[in-house]
Parts: C-alpha cells; sequence; structure tokens
C-alpha cells in the first residue's frame, strides 16, 4: 500500500514538473541556476550605474575591454579596433540536475557583444549580452534572453563596471 502511494506521488511531481508552459520554465530555470554548483552568471556591484560617456579614448576603452576579456578568459571570435567592434565565443553558465536527474538537466551560457564609439565629449560603450539554455526536452541551444532580462542586464552591466575598472586603475 504504502508503494503504491509513493509511486503514485512520484507520478504526480514528474507530471505536474512537465505541466509548466516554456516561458516560465525558461525564466525559471535560468533564475535558480545563478548560483549552482559553484558557477554563477555574473552580476555588478549593488550600487553600480554604467557611465553615459566614458572620458577616455575609443582605443584606450578597446584596449581595456580586451584585457578584461582576456583575463576572464573569454575567447574573442570577431574584432574590429577601427569599427570598435569585439563579439566572443559563448562562456559557460552554470548547470544542475533537476530531481537528481531524474527530471532531467539544465545548462546555461552567454556571450557578449561590445560596442565602442567616439562622441564629441568621450566614448560610448556598449554591451548586448545573450544569454541561452538547452536541457534534456530541448537538446539545442535557445535564446532565453528576453524571459530573463534582469539577469542580462546583469551580465552586460558585470562587463561594463570591470572595464570602467581597468581604465580607471
Amino acid at each position: 500500500m504504502l508503494r503504491k502511494l509513493s509511486v503514485s506521488l512520484l507520478l504526480v511531481v514528474l507530471v505536474s514538473a512537465c505541466a509548466i508552459d516554456e516561458g516560465s520554465k525558461a525564466r525559471g530555470v535560468v533564475e535558480s541556476m545563478t548560483s549552482q554548483r559553484g558557477k554563477s552568471l555574473p552580476a555588478p556591484s549593488p550600487n553600480f550605474k554604467p557611465a553615459d560617456v566614458l572620458p577616455f579614448t575609443s582605443t584606450q576603452v578597446y584596449k581595456a575591454a580586451v584585457g578584461v576579456l582576456d583575463d576572464a578568459r573569454v575567447s574573442i571570435l570577431n574584432e574590429s579596433k577601427e569599427d570598435g567592434r569585439i563579439a566572443t565565443d559563448y562562456v559557460a553558465g552554470p548547470s544542475f540536475s533537476m530531481a537528481l536527474g531524474l527530471l532531467g538537466s539544465n545548462s546555461t551560457r552567454y556571450k557578449y557583444l561590445i560596442s565602442i564609439k567616439n562622441s564629441g565629449r568621450g566614448t560610448t560603450l556598449k554591451v548586448t549580452a545573450y544569454l541561452e539554455s538547452s536541457g534534456n526536452e530541448v537538446q539545442s541551444w535557445r535564446d532565453v534572453s528576453a524571459d530573463n532580462q534582469t539577469q542580462v542586464r546583469n551580465i552586460q552591466n558585470a562587463m561594463i563596471e570591470n572595464i570602467e575598472n581597468r581604465l580607471r586603475q
């Protein structure tokens, strides 16, 4: 009797876990993964606000960005100093198993597109991050940036903060 009850309860848990809509699942998975297994998604300091214009040349900002990426061991796939653009390879984010792997696992990854432009008063720095998730249900990677705007903004602002800090050293 107890065994039948346990099996029934397990089936209810499994079925209810499968009934979550994709949008909330992608959002919930990434939110819960932000500090799993020792890896976490980058986040800026609590009170960090990116500067609108940096009082440095575009060359200085470009060198600082490349230095930050190099220090973090983030591979650069494509760069153009003349155009002020840097595109990185993916960086592995946190991953975890659900219900000891019985419900599958999920992984995240992200990449950066950095744009550096001269302005009349200095240099503007724009960082765009793309966040992707993959799991057992969907084997291919899918963009979950729209469902995780806070995490994406944190990834972007953490990179901007690191570049700004490097410029001030």
